[in-house]
């Protein structure tokens, strides 16, 4: 069960690291198909309206793999997973603010919010609810991790 934690891991943080670098090339074609007047070419908003259908699906793909690497480093043996199985509710979900996947997530997740919040669109939307979720998830977590 370690070595398939270590894949998903991996899995998540190279989908996370290759929606950064994809961020920054956004930012830099942006800057050039932005024309005197302020517009956008045409041309450029076709093409990132493909590339951000994509990289919401990855960014739902890299999510799943993470929360899953996170379950799984928590149940190594079946005293383990007997020992979850007894755990109360907010104590098994307190384990979630101090994961390493989770808080790289959350940092993500800020970022896309503080990156994307004058932006308006479906795509985007989704992308910012979806943060909103990892955000308010952490707090209650951070909450059961400090009060219980």
């Amino acid at each position: 069960m370690n070595w398939l934690r270590l894949i998903f891991a991996v899995i998540s943080i190279s989908i996370f690291l290759y929606l950064i670098i994809q961020t920054s090339r956004f930012g830099k074609e942006l800057k050039k198909a932005t024309n005197d007047d302020r517009s956008i070419s045409k041309r450029f908003v076709s093409k990132w309206d493909r590339k951000f259908s994509r990289e919401v699906i990855l960014i739902i793909i890299g999510s799943i793999f993470g929360i899953l690497s996170i379950f799984l480093s928590h149940s190594g043996e079946n005293q383990m997973d007997d020992k979850i199985m007894e755990m109360p509710f907010p104590e098994l979900y307190s384990n979630l603010a101090v994961a390493p996947l989770y808080i790289i997530q959350l940092i993500l997740c800020i970022g896309y919010l503080i990156f994307t919040r004058n932006e308006k669109g479906c795509i985007l939307l989704i992308g910012k609810i979806y943060s909103l979720f990892i955000v308010v998830n952490y707090i209650i977590a951070l909450y059961f991790r400090i009060f219980h």
